[in-house]
């Protein structure tokens, strides 16, 4: 009999809607009937990982829209575990409580259907392959403390249209956004000084990066060569004021010698491919880079005045 009276209400609820929804020329998503019921623990397998903590390691429910419980017996769910939700391939919506603080590896992988995410600012730590093939997954929230993102994370995520990199974030790990094909611009906070192998290989639409430090400090940043999209896109520096470093001084060494000449003449030739020396080649200061630089550096590296 409860059930039939459930069933009712939420048939009730899904026609005022439609009416609503008629009424105002709004387009709302079609929510199943399953979706809005309560779920109960039995769809739930979990941990016990403290005196008040479990970790949620699978679900069993056939919902599309999916909210993870933020307590199960009673204790707080604080972490997905590995695999928790591996190849759900039906869930479209995942809603994470704001007890959880970490996300396994492989915890979403293969949710064919996922559209987008958001991840509660209390998350840290976001395992290998966490949303790897998630080839749905247009967008991602990626909150102010995660501290780490594991290789592979967004691996194949081809509808994954821009994210922005945490400023907690020290290394982007290989493949992290291998694939991302649809990935149209990222932000790199200053804190980056590596980025791994194929981290961004595939991602053949990027076309701004946003950094969050100097132009400077971005050519101080280890980035592995499979990377070739980040060359290619536009960067957008946050700090564009040079630090106090003498025009001229192409590598950045403090002195002004031969190697700076070399840099200087790959320059005007086109042979260098990152913005360094474009900041610095402009030796006598009339705007223009050109063999009068060149000229000049030799003349005062040869009688001694630099």
């Amino acid at each position: 009999m409860k059930k039939a009276i459930s069933l009712m209400l939420a048939a009730l609820i899904i026609c005022g809607f439609a009416a609503l929804s008629a009424f105002a020329d709004i387009n709302l998503p079609l929510i199943p009937i399953d979706d809005i019921q309560n779920e109960g623990e039995d769809v739930w397998t979990y941990t016990v990982t403290g005196a008040d903590s479990v970790t949620v390691t699978g679900y069993t429910g056939t919902r599309t829209f999916v909210s993870i419980p933020a307590k199960l017996s009673q204790k707080n769910v604080t972490a997905i575990g590995d695999s928790a939700f591996y190849n759900k391939s039906s869930i479209t919506n995942i809603s994470i409580p704001s007890s959880v603080s970490a996300i396994g590896d492989s915890a979403f992988e293969n949710c064919a259907k996922l559209k987008d995410v958001f991840i509660p600012s209390g998350v840290e730590s976001l395992g290998e392959s966490a949303f790897k093939g998630c080839r749905a997954l247009k967008s991602v929230s990626l909150p102010a403390g995660l501290t780490s993102i594991g290789a592979n994370a967004f691996s194949g995520c081809s509808a994954l249209e821009s994210v922005v990199i945490p400023s907690e974030i020290a290394v982007i790990e290989q493949y992290t956004f291998y694939g991302c094909s649809s990935l149209a611009s990222v932000a790199i906070p200053a804190s980056v000084t590596s980025i791994d192998q194929y981290a961004f290989s595939g991602c053949s639409a990027l076309e701004t990066v946003e950094f969050g430090g100097s132009r400077v400090e971005w050519n101080d940043i280890s980035i592995h060569e499979t990377n070739q999209p980040l060359f290619s896109a536009t960067l957008n520096c946050a700090v564009e004021s040079l630090p106090d470093r003498a025009p001229g001084d192409l590598d950045g060494d403090g002195a002004i010698n031969a190697a700076d000449v070399i840099a200087l003449m790959r320059h005007i030739i086109g042979l260098v491919d990152d913005g360094s020396a474009a900041e610095y080649a402009d030796y006598n200061g009339d705007g223009f880079v050109n063999n009068r630089d060149v000229l000049l550096m030799m003349l005062d590296i040869a009688n001694g005045i630099v």
